[in-house]
């Protein structure tokens, strides 16, 4: 399933995309979510995040996608019990990228996965991201490996009709 919008292509990510993956993951959390998270937490999660922990996931991802511009990643989304990570460069923010790998990656996940809630630990930064399409937060802020996230979840019908508006 490809499909090109506001001109970018939605495609299935591949093995070969681990490097594209790390770099986008990196500089949208370097950005975005670094300046909420301890100097531990942003030391962790850029040593976990990088192109030997993709080419090794990628396989076992139930549904994975990333967005493209002129051949160049610029978001990705990765779902295994839910949302893994989802991450749009900086730059190419609040363009309907994410909502885009979003209404692309659930239906096929839910299928696969035979569930009908998605649940994601979202960053601070993304909390208002996600309950503009139907998720409410569930939990306490948390640690997670010293970076701060926000346990939220959605009914996949809710999520699918309000990224598809």
């Amino acid at each position: 399933m490809s499909y090109t919008k506001r001109q970018f292509t939605i495609r299935k990510t591949l093995v070969r995309d681990a490097y594209a993956i790390a770099a986008v993951i990196r500089e949208a959390f370097l950005v975005d979510c670094a300046p909420v998270n301890s100097e531990t937490g942003i030391l962790f999660f850029v040593k976990v995040q990088n192109p030997g922990y993709f080419k090794r996931k990628v396989p076992e991802f139930i549904s994975a996608y990333v967005a493209e511009q002129d051949g160049m990643v610029v978001g990705e989304i990765a779902m295994s019990e839910g949302i893994s990570s989802l991450f749009v460069l900086p730059e190419y923010q609040k363009m309907g990228i994410g909502k885009r790998l979003i209404a692309t990656a659930i239906p096929g996940w839910a299928e696969k996965s035979k569930k009908d809630i998605v649940i994601v630990n979202s960053s601070p930064n993304a909390v208002s991201f996600y309950e503009n399409i139907g998720f409410a937060q569930i939990g306490e802020e948390q640690l997670n490996n010293d970076v701060r996230c926000i346990p939220m979840k959605a009914d996949i019908t809710t999520v699918i009709g309000k990224v598809n508006s």
